[in-house]
């Protein structure tokens, strides 16, 4: 299945003004503007995931 262009940009503008949103709120917003199909394929595949930091100090346990 391809992923809706239109709905990843959509996903992304959102992503970047509300950048402490996750999944959850993202698509309650896109559910409000008529978007229900495809939100989670489409989320992942726009890897809204913050990256992890690799340059402090590792800490086991």
């Amino acid at each position: 299945m391809k992923y809706n262009a239109p709905l990843r940009a959509r996903i992304r503008e959102i992503a970047m003004t509300r950048v402490r949103y996750g999944f959850w709120r993202i698509y309650v917003l896109l559910r409000r503007e008529g978007k229900r199909r495809g939100v989670f394929k489409s989320t992942m595949a726009v890897s809204l995931s913050p990256k992890l930091s690799t340059n402090g100090p590792m800490t086991t346990g």
